[in-house]
C-alpha cells in the first residue's frame, strides 16, 4: 500500500506503506456485515484483528486487514550484511513492470516509469483513521464508499 504523486518516479514516505503478504480481498468482512461479523468481538472470521482507529476498506466496501511494514532492509546472505535498502519487482498489470527501491529511511525510486504505472488500476482501497474529531469517529457504519 503506497500513497504518492501518481507522476513520481522516486520521493519520500516508503517508511509510511505497507505490504499485504496475502490477497486481503478474499478475507475481508463487507461493511454491511461490520456489525454481524466483526464489531463485537474485532476479530474477522478469517482472524486478523480489527483495528477500529485505524482501518482500510477496498472498493467493493469489505474492510481488509492492515497492511504490514514494508521491510526496507535486506540480508546479503553472500556478505552477511545488513543492507540498508530492498528492491521489489513491481507492475500495475500494465505496460510497465520495474523495480522498486525502499531504503531504510524511507527513500524510494523505480527504476522505470512512475507509480501510477505500478498502479494496479481496478483495486482500490482507503485507509480510515481518525479526523479532528478524534478517536471512535472513524467507523464503518459512517464510511463514505
Amino acid at each position: 500500500a503506497a500513497l504518492g504523486d501518481p507522476t513520481a518516479s522516486s520521493g519520500t514516505g516508503a517508511d509510511k506503506w505497507g505490504l499485504w503478504r496475502d490477497d486481503p480481498g478474499p478475507r475481508g468482512v463487507y461493511l454491511n456485515n461490520y456489525e454481524s461479523r466483526l464489531a463485537k468481538t474485532g476479530i474477522a472470521p478469517a482472524g486478523w484483528p480489527f483495528q477500529k482507529d485505524d482501518w482500510w476498506v477496498e472498493e467493493h466496501g469489505l474492510i481488509m486487514s492492515n497492511p504490514g511494514d514494508l521491510p526496507r532492509k535486506k540480508y546479503d546472505k553472500g556478505t552477511k550484511e545488513i543492507l540498508p535498502y530492498k528492491r521489489y519487482v513491481v507492475t500495475g498489470d500494465r505496460e510497465v513492470t520495474t523495480i522498486l527501491t525502499v531504503f531504510d529511511d524511507g527513500r524510494w525510486e523505480l527504476q522505470k516509469g512512475s507509480l501510477y504505472d505500478v498502479t494496479h488500476l481496478p483495486c482500490r482501497s482507503a485507509r480510515y483513521t481518525p479526523g479532528a474529531d478524534g478517536p471512535g469517529t472513524c467507523t464503518p457504519p459512517n464510511a463514505n464508499t
